[in-house]
């Protein structure tokens, strides 16, 4: 999809508002993983705003991001329970099959030792974790 149909797509389901802004730029993230440049200049035209304005009122929340992600991160739980219960096993497994757009690196516990392996993509805890369950996972990381 294209950056001038995504905004018509925004443009329709809030309506040309500009005090909806936060709002799209969720949407705009959760569609591309990042908040392009481009994308944010077409939003602004329709909504009749000055980009330094919108990229002013988008960029205090922390949450944002303006360029896309070199890697994805991801950590395996190195506590005793996960360790021991597979996520040695994972974290192999891991390194061994995912490319290099993942940065795949040990943690200690996250506090979930009953529902070991625990593994966490960017900010998301996967309980239960299997090599399959956390490739279904970062599919939704690599939508752009």
């Amino acid at each position: 999809m294209d950056y001038q149909e995504f905004v018509n797509k925004l443009i329709e389901k809030y309506g040309e508002d500009r005090s909806k802004l936060i709002e799209m730029a969720f949407d705009i993230q959760e569609q591309y993983n990042y908040i392009p440049k481009e994308l944010l200049k077409i939003l602004c035209d329709r909504l009749k705003i000055f980009y330094a304005e919108a990229y002013s009122s988008i960029s205090f929340f922390k949450d944002f991001r303006f360029q896309p992600k070199e890697k994805i991160k991801i950590t395996v739980c190195n506590g005793t329970s996960c360790y021991f219960n597979g996520g040695k096993e994972l974290y192999e497994e891991l390194i061994q099959n995912l490319g290099e757009d993942y940065e795949i690196g040990f943690s200690y516990c996250y506090k979930c030792c009953a529902k070991y392996p625990v593994v966490v993509i960017e900010k998301e805890t996967l309980l239960n974790a299997n090599y399959q369950k956390v490739k279904e996972k970062i599919r939704s990381y690599n939508k752009n």
